[in-house]
């Protein structure tokens, strides 16, 4: 149950717990979990993913608090989506602030909000790539590997200076 929904994004959605991964970097696609895929664009576009998951974060936070204070029917919202009851008694039973309950809404829904977190993310990588802002991850492995050859002929030819 796969739908591709745009061509701009090219992202593929499912209802399965997996998502599938579409990475331009390699010619293979592989099933991974949200969280895995969470981890793999830390690891490949951490510099990319901090600020566009900051900025996400905040706006999570921000909904969740005035949602809470206009007094929307957060109870009814969660219990449409069939939340289990045991968290639904406790949020309803609970005598905490605002900040509390915003809180426990941002736990709540840390998969979508990871969700939207990679696709954001995903799109920004796609649009800096584009303009020529930033490198592929091949290319960022080149330069690495070309900056680590430099660095060994530097250092052998400073052990064959100290020798002579």
């Amino acid at each position: 149950n796969t739908i591709q929904y745009s061509n701009f994004f090219k992202t593929n959605y499912s209802t399965k717990s997996e998502l599938p991964i579409n990475d331009s970097d390699n010619s293979n696609v592989k099933n991974v979990s949200l969280f895995q895929k969470m981890k793999q664009l830390t690891k490949n576009y951490w510099n990319v993913l901090l600020p566009v998951h900051i900025a996400t974060s905040l706006c999570w936070v921000s909904m969740f608090y005035i949602a809470i204070k206009y007094g929307i029917d957060i109870i009814g919202i969660l219990k449409s989506l069939h939340l289990n009851d045991k968290y639904l008694d406790a949020l309803r039973n609970s005598n905490v602030g605002d900040w509390a309950l915003t809180y426990a809404l941002y736990k709540i829904f840390t998969p979508i909000r990871y969700t939207v977190t990679i696709g954001m993310t995903t799109a920004c990588v796609r649009y800096l790539k584009n303009i020529g802002y930033l490198k592929s991850v091949k290319n960022m492995e080149h330069d690495v590997c070309t900056f680590s050859t430099k660095n060994t002929s530097i250092s052998t030819r400073e052990n064959r200076i100290n020798k002579n």
